[in-house]
């Protein structure tokens, strides 16, 4: 079996989930002893990952053709038909980690293309199947993070609140409202929230009232690393991740090996990713696109509800960080064995 010369991977490189991802199986290649290079499809963000900022090309400078004929195997999160088809005549070894909510119709016929499809989840798995048979392979993520294995309990209500850029644009503005409702009702609850993209303005207006009256409970990350995402989730006890579009579950995931548990809305992909051990999940009513991919259509009543009924009551979450979670472990092994073996397709 032929090594790899070299693992590319063409993404914009942005704060999203194709990036986040790109990270981690950077990560996972260097520490197989395989040579990376990213190639940004866009101009890209810094401040994103300490190690791969710095390192990545600049998809102006760099032509697509010369880049991809130094590398044996390409990771794609998009499907830019024309760039994957030149790589495959090239004999490249082209993979595909779909991400269920950015699929378009037209593109699939351009699946073909891709020697293997790698599936985070039960539901973009079916559908590949469906489409390219063998080819799709089911591997949960993992983030590749370092697995705490003790939580102290703590008798404060400290919370995380990572939202992604589309929850803060569909939703912002009541979900800043239940947070605010949260904080009246529960003088012990501390909260930090991150996002990644602008408000909207009447959103910008509520985030600052929550910050003039909250000053010492209300914390904000705007664009947060890699690194200061890490930290944050260990200076909560818990996580809530209000995600209306879940592609993969990469926050719940970190959560997780930070030995934090997690509350979000139940919705898939969320059932197959969260396990009742450590997670509790908020009813909702959701919305199927093409793909089978599910939108959270969320309760304001309901979720103040939920959170409200967490806070009063801590023993819950605390419970749920005492107990076993050994399918992170067995994740992670069956990840790192299995990207080792797709990196060695030849």
């Amino acid at each position: 079996m032929t090594s790899p010369k070299q693992i590319g991977f063409h993404v914009p490189y942005t704060w999203d989930d194709a990036t986040y991802m790109t990270c981690t199986l950077a990560d996972l290649a260097t520490q197989l002893g395989l040579p990376v290079s990213i190639l940004s499809s866009q101009s890209h963000d810094d401040n994103i990952h300490h190690r791969w900022d710095r390192l990545v090309l600049s998809g102006k400078r760099h032509r697509f053709n010369e880049w991809q004929s130094n590398c044996s195997h390409l990771v794609w999160f998009d499907l830019p038909r024309t760039k994957v088809e030149y790589a495959a005549k090239n004999h490249k070894v082209n993979i595909y980690v779909p991400l269920w909510h950015r699929l378009q119709a037209d593109l699939v016929d351009s699946l073909d293309l891709f020697d293997l499809v790698v599936c985070t989840h039960p539901g973009i798995h079916e559908l590949m199947r469906d489409v390219v048979g063998s080819k799709a392979v089911l591997l949960p993520w993992s983030c590749g993070l370092p697995i705490v294995s003790e939580s102290m309990p703590s008798d404060t209500r400290r919370i995380y609140v990572p939202i992604d850029s589309y929850t803060a644009r569909a939703f912002g503005s009541p979900l800043l409202n239940a947070l605010r409702i949260l904080l009246e009702a529960s003088h012990d609850t501390m909260l930090t929230i991150a996002y990644t993209k602008n408000w909207s303005r009447s959103s910008l207006n509520v985030l600052g009232e929550l910050i003039r009256r909250y000053p010492k409970r209300v914390r904000v990350l705007k664009k947060p690393n890699h690194a200061e995402r890490i930290e944050a989730y260990q200076r909560h006890d818990w996580t809530f991740v209000p995600s209306l579009r879940e592609n993969v579950g990469l926050f719940v995931n970190e959560s997780l090996h930070c030995r934090k548990p997690v509350v979000a809305f139940d919705a898939p992909p969320h059932g197959s990713l969260l396990p009742a051990r450590c997670s509790t999940l908020i009813p909702c009513d959701t919305a199927d696109n093409w793909a089978g991919a599910v939108e959270v259509k969320p309760n304001l009543a309901c979720v103040v509800d939920y959170l409200r009924s967490l806070v009063e009551e801590p023993g819950i979450m605390q419970a749920l960080a005492q107990n076993p979670w050994p399918w992170l472990e067995s994740n992670k092994q069956a990840s790192h064995d299995s990207w080792q073996q797709f990196w060695q397709l030849a």
